[in-house]
């Protein structure tokens, strides 16, 4: 059985490929669909009205990179395979559209992780499966990125810990071993956008301790 997620790697494989700052704490209470459309931001984050996603003092990254717009999905993406409701389908729909905009993605980069997520989603892929492209993408990786790639690594397991219901939907589906997922990961946290959204969070976390 593949380890639960390669972009967040626990402290016995942390010398192989650090572990993020921060670890947004587990929510086994909650399902998948649930965790995946927070219905308001979270209290006390400085996130403005509409998008729970922002991160406190991002303003002059907001107007670099676009961070109060949301970016829209393909009209042919179909999230109903995460949901149970049309509503939820909405919300979700909104919140992705948030979530791209603010780690620099594009509608083509979301349709594609969409896509890389939904077998994972949906259980369709066996455990022989899963292992066998972890493998097999996992030496893609490391012979693209060489030594490079732990640090690569590093930054996606970051940029995920800014997002805590993406973070948690990896882990419990396993999608975070997905070689698909953690290039696109990867690719997204050295835009721009997530590079200044990576040094938010890290200078956040360095007020905390």
């Amino acid at each position: 059985m593949v380890d639960a997620s390669i972009l967040y790697p626990d402290e016995s494989s942390a010398s192989e490929t650090p572990s993020p700052p921060v670890k947004p704490p587990q929510t086994d209470e909650q399902d998948i669909a649930s965790i995946m459309y927070p219905e308001s931001a979270p209290k006390d984050t400085g996130a403005p009205q509409g998008n729970p996603y922002r991160l406190p003092g991002d303003d002059q990254a907001d107007q670099l990179y676009g961070g109060t717009m949301t970016v829209e999905l393909d009209t042919e993406t179909d999230l109903t395979d995460f949901c149970t409701t049309q509503e939820e389908v909405e919300a979700l729909t909104n919140n992705l559209g948030f979530i791209a905009s603010e780690i620099g993605a594009d509608q083509s980069s979301m349709t594609d992780l969409i896509d890389a997520a939904r077998p994972y989603q949906l259980e369709t892929m066996s455990d022989d499966d899963r292992e066998a492209s972890y493998t097999t993408g996992m030496a893609d990786l490391r012979s693209e990125f060489g030594s490079d790639l732990d640090r690569k690594l590093q930054d996606a397991c970051t940029l995920i810990a800014t997002l805590p219901e993406i973070d948690d939907f990896l882990h419990k589906t396993g999608a975070g071993n997905d070689p698909v997922i953690i290039r696109h990961i990867i690719k997204l946290s050295e835009s721009g956008r997530g590079q200044q959204r990576i040094r938010d969070y890290l200078t956040g976390f360095r007020k905390q301790i």
